[in-house]
């Protein structure tokens, strides 16, 4: 079993108010994020599947959920062809509000987390979030294939302030990879409604042919 030495688990109010994400997504995320130390989370689908009491498969389905939607990042690690380990990094880390925490609450002991988070591993402060440019945008949709319509994205965000639920963005990568997931999901549910949709034109044009051809 992967060893942490922590008091509790935080969890922040934009990934509790999240509303693309399950409630075992979010409980997920957070041990994930528990177990996610320098050596990143190396967790098994059996160390999950026993600690939620729930199916190795049904624990796949949750992380590369959470992968999908941009919550956290997988890597195999192999020796040849033959895969050694899964690590697993969450994207962006839960970082625990010390200064306003209460004694009686629960907390996440990680070893870089601060109040402010005022430094990265390296000492170095954090970078300041700047919007992006519809020229890069555009350049991460077709290093990576997706679908999404970049201006869509852009209008969308600035519209709402470049906010994730009611705080500030932090990054837009991951919102656009949240993005392509819905578009996909959306995607494939107006292509469902327009096969119904001409499923059931089909059948009102072959019913009325046949009533037209019985009416004698």
């Amino acid at each position: 079993m992967q060893e942490r030495d922590f008091k509790g688990i935080w969890i922040p109010r934009e990934i509790w108010l999240a509303s693309e994400l399950t409630l075992l997504e979010k409980i997920f995320l957070v041990e994930i994020d528990s177990l996610d130390n320098e050596q990143n989370c190396y967790a098994s689908n059996a160390y999950f599947a026993e600690f939620f009491g729930i199916s190795k498969g049904r624990c796949t389905q949750i992380i590369k959920s959470l992968e999908a939607k941009g919550f956290i990042q997988i890597q195999l690690i192999r020796d040849k062809n033959v895969i050694t380990k899964r690590v697993l990094r969450v994207v962006n880390k839960l970082n625990t509000p010390l200064s306003k925490t209460k004694q009686g609450y629960l907390e996440n002991a990680e070893g870089n987390n601060t109040s402010l988070n005022n430094t990265d591993i390296g000492g170095n402060p954090p970078k300041r979030f700047t919007k992006p440019s519809l020229a890069q945008v555009t350049e991460y949709k077709n290093q990576n294939q997706y679908i999404s319509d970049p201006q869509a994205f852009l209008d969308y965000h600035e519209s709402r302030g470049w906010v994730v639920g009611r705080s500030p963005m932090k990054d837009w990568k991951g919102a656009f990879r949240r993005w392509e997931s819905n578009e996909k999901k959306w995607s494939k549910e107006n292509a469902n409604k327009q096969s119904a949709t001409e499923r059931r034109s089909d059948y009102a044009s072959g019913l009325y042919d046949y009533r037209k051809a019985t009416n004698f």
